[in-house]
């Protein structure tokens, strides 16, 4: 019986394998010129993908390469303009520097003008204070000296009148009156 099995299962398997074969034939007939007709499309749609692909793969590439360029552009000009910035830095820095010590030394040296022209109109008046003390001591001096001579000059004519009235006007009256000459020819000639 074993025999009688294992022979079924081989007819079993010849006449699967020939019914396949079989409905393949039947396929071939009915469907064989769709089918060309749609592995040939599907060839054709196989090899349009793998164009678009290459294709998108390229466009990829390419997109990536010109990214990685512009970024690299990007960073190149991004350095510049920092180098530039820091260059004009550095000139404003140094501008301003030398602009400050330039104001300074213009105004240490004003201070220092100004200084000296107050010393000399200290100076100056300082002399013309000394100038207007001396001129005053000077003419309070002659004011001085004239009120002295007015009371000279009335003690004269008090010891005239007095010695004309004791004796004769004549001697005492002349050299009165030479003393009293002799004291105007003296401030006139102080004067």
């Amino acid at each position: 019986m074993a025999k009688k099995g294992a022979a079924q299962g081989v007819d079993l398997h010849i006449s699967t394998g020939d019914s396949g074969a079989k409905i393949e034939r039947i396929r071939q007939l009915i469907f064989g010129q769709q089918i060309k007709e749609y592995n040939q499309r599907f060839e054709l749609l196989g090899q349009d993908v793998a164009r678009l692909q290459s294709s998108l793969n390229q466009l990829n590439d390419d997109t990536h390469e010109q990214f990685n360029t512009l970024t690299q552009k990007l960073q190149e000009q991004e350095q510049a303009r920092t180098a530039q910035l820091h260059e004009q830095d550095q000139r404003l820095t140094q501008l301003l520097r030398e602009t400050d010590e330039r104001l300074s030394q213009q105004h240490l040296e004003s201070d220092r003008r100004h200084n000296e022209q107050a010393e000399e109109l200290r100076q100056l008046l300082r002399q013309t204070d000394e100038a207007v003390r001396l001129e005053l001591r000077t003419a309070l001096e002659q004011l001085n000296n004239l009120k002295m001579d007015r009371f000279t000059l009335s003690d004269l004519l008090i010891q005239l009148a007095n010695s004309m009235k004791r004796t004769g006007p004549e001697e005492e009256a002349v050299s009165l009156l030479d003393e009293l000459t002799g004291e105007f020819n003296l401030n006139d000639l102080a004067d």
